[in-house]
C-alpha cells in the first residue's frame, strides 16, 4: 500500500508498538524514487540497517508528526512496509493493522504477560494473566 497524501495515519517511534510511542503521521508528499532529491538519496543511501529497510524503494513519503512536530522521510522495508529515515526513524501503520494489535493486546507491566484490553486506557488490574498483582493465574 502506498499512503494518500494529506491523510494522516499512525506512526510508532522506532518501531515500538507502545502506546507511549505512537504518534500521529500527516502525508505531505509521495515522491517516486526517480524525482528524489540528492539530499534524501543520499540520507536513505547512508542508513546502515540492511535488516530492516529494502535495497530499494519505489517511493519516498514525506510526512510531518503531528505531537512531535518533526519532519520524515519514509522508504521501503524488507517486509514491503514503510520506516522513516534517521533521528525519527519509526515504522508507519498505513492499513491500522498494527494500532489495532496494540488496542487489543498489550505487555502487562507487572507479569510481563499479555492482557486483554478494550481500549487504550489500560488498567492493568484487568490483566487476564495476574490481575496487576503479578501472581500468575494458572
Amino acid at each position: 500500500m502506498i499512503p494518500k497524501v494529506n491523510e494522516t495515519y499512525h506512526y510508532f517511534d522506532d518501531g515500538k508498538i507502545t502506546l507511549s510511542r505512537r504518534d500521529d503521521v500527516i502525508i505531505k508528499d509521495v515522491i517516486p524514487f526517480k524525482d528524489i532529491d540528492e539530499e534524501t538519496l543520499t540520507e536513505w543511501e547512508n542508513e546502515n540497517c540492511p535488516w530492516l529497510y529494502n535495497p530499494e524503494t519505489d517511493f519516498f513519503i514525506k510526512g510531518h508528526l503531528i505531537e512531535s512536530k518533526e519532519d520524515v522521510t519514509f522508504v521501503r522495508t524488507l517486509d514491503k512496509g514503510w520506516f522513516s529515515l534517521g533521528w525519527w526513524a519509526g515504522r508507519l501503520d498505513i492499513d491500522g493493522s498494527l494500532n489495532e494489535r496494540l488496542t487489543k493486546t498489550q505487555i502487562c507491566p507487572v507479569c510481563h504477560g499479555e492482557g486483554e484490553v478494550q481500549q487504550t486506557d489500560i488498567d492493568w488490574d484487568d490483566c487476564r494473566r495476574c490481575d496487576g498483582t503479578g501472581e500468575i493465574h494458572t
